[in-house]
């Protein structure tokens, strides 16, 4: 019997990974309906990009209170 959550062969086990929490839905897709997002990091230093998922609601993964990071934005944005 084949299982949903067995690693395919050939599949790297950070990929699998990624897959496995894409299917929980737990995250919010792009417009363009990709699953990753990328945020530039503006400080006093040169900025980096930064590549990831934005969580739907973040309690479940971090229970305690988290605030926004002033120097993080999303690729893109102005504001």
């Amino acid at each position: 019997e084949s299982s949903n959550t067995a690693r395919p062969e050939g599949v790297t086990d950070w990929q699998w990974l990624q897959k496995q929490f894409e299917r929980l839905g737990q995250h919010r897709k792009r417009p363009d309906g990709l699953n990753l997002w990328t945020c530039e990091v503006c400080g006093p230093r040169p900025g980096k990009r930064l590549h990831g998922y934005l969580l739907l609601e973040p309690h479940p993964v971090m229970p305690a209170v988290t605030f926004d990071n002033p120097y993080l934005r999303l690729a893109g944005k102005t504001a």
